[in-house]
């Protein structure tokens, strides 16, 4: 565990003691409230912070690393001075890639107080990040910006239909990054979809296995347990709900969401009808929430405590809380539902005290706010989804039905369809048996007939080998004779005869060469004297020997010495070869012609 995670442990079964031993739960968020940035972030972040001061890229890397961990544990109050420092960097005002998460931060940090402002700069975030080239880090910023827009259309009179479009891309985006905290998110979305479905057994489900998913350990599970708790609040389950809300309180890292969880939990004994330890519990830390809370949880806590007095029978008290209710939203159309519900209640208690004439001042106000907010629309929007999604179920299930009727009717000939195919395989099996049989059979008759040419040849060179050797030692012998006579002759004589000893020693050599060369040669190419015949018939074996030797890329040098002549006749020889190939250009090279043969 991480040196922070000590202190927050410490910190919260403490907290968690005073909240359920003692009625002083409200100093519950005074104990978070006193963790700074410094505590929460692990010291590897922060000390990148420290080391870190030059106003570039180093800089704004280590800042985002810094508020990426606040946001990831929900402390948006101790990210906003990174935050701050960070869009005001010079850096990052002109790199537009840091100037799009600065936005992003921005936005997300104001969607509960300032949501209208909010919206502005994440679109803006939006429109730099579209402009971007498609890289990982730039897409990743770009789910980070559809998250942070998702978040704000959802608070912002649960606008839906855009809510579920950014999550649609979001989940593009993360087909191709594979990113373990942007599917971290997703799935948090996914079950927030089902909530806001009424699909509650799904929901749980969802959270259950991203409980279970080893890849999201080290993510902070804060929304998963509350979430979990809300669900088994409304459908009735105190046990339950109190587990996972004392869950959320020991997994909360920023002061809202303590106080959130602590609220929660103040007011679980509603679902008993333990009136009076509502009452005594919430008016005992109602001016801490008030004080520290945001306006949701406030106008929640209110809203429980008002219907809690207007149980017990002390309904002037709960008309002034819901007054107070109201006005406490303000004026941000983003805490119209609030409104919308406290107004609910307000008719509700005005009809019990039969008091008609408020009761239609209060509908007329619901009125408005539907004609001005379309609020009736957005349920429609919400029913409509709802529909669809029902739908779709069925319409899953009609198939799975459906499928299992094809089932049923192709069981009916399954033992037909299995014997034509236990015939299909035997009759396959015994025609690539036959077919194997016959390529064994083909095989062995061209191995045969190859081993007969192989042996046709050896004799063949063998014949070749003998004749040769023969003429070999037939003029070996001749040249033997000369010299053995060369002692009784004159002068002259003797002379003349060396010469033409040594110009005999000479053809035996080159014709024992040539024979040679020709043999390796053509089993190399074994169609290049045939080729260059066919195109230039009046060549001879020496030029096709010397096109060979040209072919194989020996120089001037090595040709003359191999034919037993001088350079200048090799020169010679290669001037008369190319007058014969037709090759009148003289920058034609001639290895490069012969390549073709």
């Amino acid at each position: 565990m991480k040196s922070y995670g000590k202190k927050r442990c410490i910190g919260f079964l403490c907290c968690a003691k005073i909240v359920f031993v003692s009625v002083t739960a409200c100093f519950a968020p005074i104990l978070v409230s006193s963790q700074s940035a410094e505590s929460i972030v692990p010291d590897s972040i922060m000390r990148l912070a420290y080391e870190n001061r030059n106003d570039d890229a180093d800089r704004a890397e280590s800042l985002a690393k810094v508020i990426d961990y606040l946001f990831g544990v929900r402390c948006y109050q101790q990210a906003l001075s990174y935050i701050d420092e960070f869009v005001e960097s010079e850096f990052v005002k002109q790199d537009k890639y840091y100037s799009a998460m600065g936005n992003c931060f921005l936005g997300l940090s104001m969607v509960i107080m300032e949501p209208y402002q909010a919206f502005k700069v994440l679109k803006k975030a939006e429109q730099d990040y579209l402009q971007m080239k498609k890289t990982h880090r730039t897409e990743r910023l770009g789910a980070k910006i559809y998250l942070a827009l998702g978040y704000y259309y959802y608070e912002s009179n649960l606008m839906f239909s855009q809510y579920y479009e950014c999550m649609k891309k979001v989940e593009s985006i993360n087909k191709e990054q594979k990113d373990n905290w942007i599917a971290y998110q997703i799935e948090l979305h996914e079950a927030l979809t089902e909530i806001i479905l009424v699909h509650y057994p799904e929901a749980l489900s969802l959270y259950v296995n991203l409980l279970e998913n080893s890849d999201y350990e080290e993510f902070n599970k804060y929304a998963v347990y509350f979430n979990m708790g809300l669900i088994y609040k409304w459908e009735s389950q105190l046990n339950s709900a109190k587990i996972w809300f004392e869950a959320s309180l020991l997994e909360a890292v920023s002061e809202q969401d303590s106080i959130r969880a602590v609220s929660e939990l103040i007011l679980l004994p509603l679902l008993d009808k333990d009136y009076d330890k509502v009452i005594n519990k919430t008016e005992s830390c109602l001016d801490g929430i008030r004080e520290k809370g945001d306006v949701k949880t406030v106008v929640n806590v209110m809203y429980g405590l008002a219907k809690t007095y207007h149980q017990v029978g002390r309904s002037d008290e709960a008309i002034s809380m819901l007054e107070e209710c109201f006005d406490f939203c303000g004026n941000e159309t983003s805490y119209i539902w609030l409104k919308i519900l406290v107004l609910e209640e307000l008719k509700k208690i005005s009809i019990d005290l039969s008091e008609y004439k408020k009761c239609c001042e209060i509908q007329t106000m619901l009125d408005t706010i539907n004609i001005i907010f379309n609020v009736e629309e957005q349920v429609r929007v919400v029913n409509q989804m709802q529909l669809q999604h029902q739908y779709a179920e069925a319409e899953a299930q009609a198939q799975y039905e459906r499928d299992m009727e094809r089932i049923k009717e192709t069981r009916k000939s399954v033992v037909t369809y299995f014997i034509i195919v236990v015939l299909q395989v035997v009759i396959i099996m015994s025609l690539v048996m036959l077919a194997r049989k016959n390529r064994v059979l083909k095989d062995k008759k061209v191995e045969k007939e190859m081993l007969f040419n192989e042996l046709e040849s050896k004799k063949q060179e063998l014949v070749s080998k003998l004749l040769s050797q023969t003429k070999t030692n037939d003029a070996l012998n001749e040249i033997k004779e000369r010299l053995a006579s060369i002692e009784e002759m004159k002068e002259e004589e003797r002379t003349d005869t060396l010469a033409k000893t040594v110009r005999k020693l000479n053809n035996v050599i080159s014709a024992n060469t040539d024979e040679n060369f020709d043999y390796y040669f053509l089993r190399v190419h074994p169609r290049f004297y045939d080729n260059l015949r066919k195109d230039f018939p009046g060549l001879t074996l020496s030029e096709l020997r010397l096109c060979a030797l040209i072919k194989l890329n020996m120089n001037t040098k090595d040709i003359a010495s191999i034919n037993n002549i001088t350079i200048n006749g090799v020169k010679v020889a290669r001037w008369r070869l190319r007058k014969k190939l037709g090759m009148s250009n003289a920058n034609d090279n001639l290895s490069d012609f012969l390549s073709k043969y």
